[in-house]
C-alpha cells in the first residue's frame, strides 16, 4: 500500500513535466514560424513585435525602380555649343571675337583658338553620333563615328587659318560677311572647319551678328559627315536676333541621311504679342 502511495504522485509529476515540455516545444515552433512569415492582410507592419517587423521587411521586396527617360535640356556633348558660345555666337554689340581678328593674329597670338574649335566640334560630332546610335545605326553613320573617334585619338596636325570678308545684298539689306576656315589632320582623317558671320544693321546703331559653323569629316578625301550645330533664334531679318536656349545638332551623311538631335528647350509665345517662355525639354535624336 505504501508503494502505491509513492508511485502515483511520481507518475503524476512525470506526466505534468512531459506536458509542460511539449507545450514549450510547440510554442517555440510557432514563434519560429511566425518570425519568417510576412504580416497577415489587414495587420500593419508597425503593430508587429520588433523581431517579426524586421523579418517582414526582409521578406517583402520593394518594387523595381523605374528608369527615367533621357532628357535633352542641354546640347549633347556640349563642347562646342557651350564652351565656344562667347567666341563664335553673337552676343552683345559687335561680331564675335574670332571674326574681327586678321590672319596675322589668328595664326600668331591666337593661333591656338581655331585648332581648339576644330577639336571641340569633332568631340561633339562623336558624342552626337554615339547618342544617336545607341539602338544601332547605318554603315555610313558607323563609319563617321569610327573616324571621328580615330581623329580624336590621333596625332593631329594643324593647318593655317584663313580669313575672308565680303558684302552681299539681301533684298536691299547689306550683309557684311566674314569667314574663317581651317583644316586639321590626324593620319588620313581630316576635319575642315568653316565659320561665317553675317552682320547687318537694324535701325539706328543696332546690328545683328549671326554666326554658323560647319565641320566636315573626311577619310582620304571622302566625305563621311558634316556637322552643323545651330542655335535657334526668336526673331527675323528686320528685328534684333534673340538666341534661344534651343539647339539643332545636325549630322548630314552621304546619300542624304541626316541625324537631327533637338536639344535645349521648346518655347511658347512669339515674343511679339505674347512673351516667349521655356516649356519642356526638346526630344533628342531623330533620323531623317
Amino acid at each position: 500500500m505504501r508503494t502505491a502511495v509513492v508511485v502515483v504522485p511520481v507518475l503524476t509529476i512525470a506526466a505534468a513535466i512531459g506536458l509542460t515540455a511539449y507545450q514549450l516545444h510547440r510554442s517555440r515552433a510557432v514563434a519560429r514560424a511566425d518570425r519568417v512569415s510576412p504580416p497577415e492582410c489587414g495587420v500593419r507592419r508597425d503593430d508587429l513585435p520588433p523581431a517579426q517587423r524586421a523579418a517582414a521587411v526582409a521578406t517583402i521586396k520593394p518594387p523595381p525602380a523605374k528608369q527615367a527617360p533621357p532628357t535633352y535640356a542641354a546640347p549633347v556633348g556640349g563642347q562646342f555649343l557651350t564652351e565656344w558660345n562667347d567666341l563664335l555666337i553673337g552676343k552683345g554689340d559687335g561680331p564675335p571675337m574670332l571674326f574681327v581678328l586678321g590672319a596675322g593674329d589668328l595664326n600668331g597670338r591666337y593661333e591656338w583658338r581655331m585648332p581648339r574649335v576644330a577639336r571641340v566640334m569633332a568631340e561633339e560630332l562623336a558624342a552626337v553620333l554615339d547618342d544617336g546610335c545607341t539602338a544601332g545605326c547605318s554603315p555610313a553613320a558607323d563609319a563617321a563615328r569610327t573616324a571621328a573617334h580615330a581623329y580624336l585619338d590621333g596625332d593631329v596636325e594643324v593647318g593655317i587659318a584663313k580669313t575672308r570678308a565680303w558684302d552681299t545684298d539681301d533684298a536691299g539689306i547689306t550683309n557684311h560677311m566674314h569667314r574663317l576656315a581651317m583644316r586639321s589632320r590626324a593620319g588620313a582623317i581630316t576635319v575642315d572647319v568653316t565659320c561665317t558671320c553675317a552682320s547687318w544693321t537694324v535701325g539706328m546703331r543696332m546690328w545683328n551678328d549671326v554666326t554658323a559653323c560647319d565641320a566636315t569629316l573626311r577619310d582620304k578625301g571622302r566625305v563621311l559627315a558634316t556637322y552643323q550645330p545651330r542655335v535657334r533664334a526668336m526673331s527675323d531679318k528686320e528685328s534684333i536676333e534673340e538666341p534661344m536656349d534651343s539647339y539643332d545638332q545636325i549630322v548630314a551623311l552621304p546619300g542624304g541621311a541626316m541625324l537631327v538631335t533637338e536639344t535645349g528647350w521648346e518655347y511658347s509665345g512669339d515674343n511679339v504679342t505674347t512673351p516667349a517662355r521655356k516649356t519642356v525639354p526638346r526630344t533628342g535624336p531623330h533620323w531623317r
